[in-house]
């Protein structure tokens, strides 16, 4: 019997190890995608940063009659 009930512990332990780690990576999974989406946010920003930097170089460049 106390053989039965080591490996029933040994079971439940694994099982609540496992679905820990389950968690943990889910709960990193979506940290990891939020940051991957904050990031390409960031990267469309400074691109619509830069196009408009350009078209103001280009209207200021035609103003002046460069």
């Amino acid at each position: 019997m106390g053989e039965v009930e080591k490996i029933t512990k040994q079971n439940v332990f694994q099982e609540a190890e496992a679905e820990v780690a389950k968690e943990l990576t889910d709960k990193f999974k979506r940290a990891l995608k939020t940051k991957l989406h904050e990031k390409a946010k960031a990267q469309q920003l400074l691109k619509n940063i830069d196009r408009e930097i350009e078209e103001l170089r280009l209207e200021i460049s035609h103003e002046l009659g460069e």
